[in-house]
């Protein structure tokens, strides 16, 4: 049973590696405009240097971040990250404060038990979310 699930990963890395080098490199890829088009490159010659360098996912609920999110896909910029975590790290993230601490906006509602929907209502409306969530200044 080990050793399927391994496959399964590796399997699951391999078309991660392969899919971040045709959004990099492919103009025709749907995402390019976001990846490629902005300048944004994969500095892993191969797929036995990115699996070197990254390793293998934790388990299937992972996928690869980049730490800084107009950065390359590199050593140092990348991790493996739940795919639940993943949309607090993208250019459009909407960032408040709750208990002191920066989150993005679903990941505090969630936390608060304020329902998204509304604090997104508020929060476009610079009006009080509630739940504990402040604005950045």
């Amino acid at each position: 049973h080990a050793r399927k699930n391994a496959t399964a990963l590796e399997s699951k890395c391999l078309r991660i590696y392969f899919g971040i080098r045709n959004r990099c490199n492919n103009p025709k890829n749907p995402a390019f405009h976001n990846y490629g088009g902005r300048g944004i490159k994969v500095l892993w010659e191969s797929y036995e240097s990115f699996l070197s360098d990254m390793g293998l996912p934790p388990d299937s609920r992972h996928s690869i971040e980049r730490i800084e999110v107009n950065g390359n896909y590199e050593a140092g910029n990348c991790k493996w990250m739940p795919l639940s975590d993943q949309p607090g790290n993208r250019r459009d993230t909407l960032w408040v404060s709750l208990n002191g601490e920066k989150l993005c906006l679903r990941k505090a509602a969630s936390i608060a038990g304020v329902a998204y929907h509304k604090a997104y209502y508020y929060f476009v409306r610079k009006q009080p979310i509630g739940g504990g969530i402040e604005y950045l200044s």
